[in-house]
């Protein structure tokens, strides 16, 4: 690995081969970080890819952005010139197919010996495809049984070709493969979103962002979503053991103020965290996580007691009249209330020591650093 990272031009990145496979399955290739531009003409893609390029490297924290273009090799292209061909009396078909066979080969048909099936295929001699010169001076039959120069029915040239056209979905493609460093990296991801909204591109052409670091954020927005879901899901069990499957407005009330008041808990203790390490410069690390915890247990545990306490008399009451929403209400925060004290006092630090805001300066294959916000 030292010895690679000396040579200027080359990149390099150790990984086990679980880390290569898994990041080839999420993308379809082994790089992290790939911004995907789809189209039909390669020219419009080779320039499109380009561009943005261009526009991601100007982006903090993104290093190394190239573009992955396809190989290229030189090719023999045959174009027909009409109206030489129609002076000879041939048809376009007609000059392709005898040069075909010549050139490159055509198979007419098979032959069967001893079980096994062989192709037979129509070719012209070494001699006659050995140089451009050569193709040129071919022979071509006309209608007539007259001779004519290939070079005198077509065009003959030297042309580059991409020798692997990369597609999903039908549509071609290339990609644009980066690093990622220095720089929290749902940000990074964020100014690549809309870098690529930004660029105007042909209609049918797109841009998207793919590979592990695009599949980390999104796994953190999934467990964004789950942690809302376990939130309001003591309240939604204790809507149903008491009301059934009916939702109430008071339920959908219960649910906000569950949300709410768990929001906040969060944002307590997350700032508590990050005072210690910034402030008062403890060391990132279990230390940290129990003494910040420590410190927010009895206020935690005050506010959610003096809600269930609150909110105990309207659920022994029962659906008295008068007061039926609020009894809806109290059944929803009085389940939501301790599946949220739980998520603040054991969730979320183990969470915060997984994810802290200063793991390292750097991001690797192993580690998220996702943004909190205050």
């Amino acid at each position: 690995k030292s010895i690679v990272s000396g040579y200027p031009g080359f990149f390099q990145e150790v990984l086990t081969y679980s880390q290569s496979k898994v990041r080839e399955e999420l993308s379809g290739t082994d790089e992290s970080f790939i911004v995907r531009v789809y189209g039909e003409d390669m020219d419009i893609l080779r320039n499109k890819s380009k561009e943005l390029q261009e526009n991601i490297s100007r982006i903090e924290g993104i290093s190394n952005a190239k573009v992955l273009y396809p190989e290229i090799e030189p090719s023999l292209e045959i174009e027909v010139n009409l109206d030489q061909a129609k002076r000879f009396g041939l048809k376009p078909g007609d000059v392709r197919r005898q040069a075909t066979s010549l050139v490159s080969g055509l198979a007419v048909g098979n032959l069967f010996e001893e079980q096994k099936v062989f192709d037979v295929v129509v070719w012209g001699k070494p001699e006659l495809r050995s140089s451009i010169h050569s193709v040129k001076n071919l022979l071509i039959e006309t209608s007539s049984g007259s001779r004519v120069a290939l070079k005198d029915v077509a065009d003959i040239r030297i042309v580059p070709n991409v020798t692997n056209i990369k597609r999903e979905s039908v549509a071609r493609y290339i990609d644009i493969t980066a690093s990622v460093n220095g720089r929290n990296l749902t940000k990074v991801v964020n100014d690549v979103k809309k870098n690529i909204k930004s660029m105007n591109f042909p209609l049918e052409y797109r841009a998207e962002l793919l590979g592990e670091y695009a599949e980390r954020v999104e796994s953190q927005q999934r467990l964004r979503i789950f942690i809302v879901a376990a939130l309001i899901l003591g309240g939604i069990a204790a809507n149903y053991i008491v009301f059934g499957n009916s939702l109430s407005l008071g339920a959908l009330i219960g649910f906000i103020t569950i949300i709410g008041v768990t929001v906040r808990s969060t944002i307590v203790l997350v700032r508590h965290f990050r005072h210690l390490e910034k402030v008062e410069g403890e060391t990132f690390g279990p230390e940290l996580i129990q003494t910040g915890t420590r410190a927010r247990l009895l206020p935690v545990l005050a506010t959610n007691i003096t809600i269930l306490l609150a909110f105990i008399p309207l659920v022994v009451f029962g659906k008295v009249p008068g007061l039926e929403i609020i009894h809806s209400i109290a059944v929803v925060v009085l389940g939501g209330i301790i599946t949220s004290t739980l998520y603040t006092l054991i969730a979320v630090p183990v969470i915060y020591s997984l994810y802290g805001i200063d793991r390292e300066p750097d991001i690797d294959l192993n580690e998220i650093v996702p943004e909190f916000e205050e």
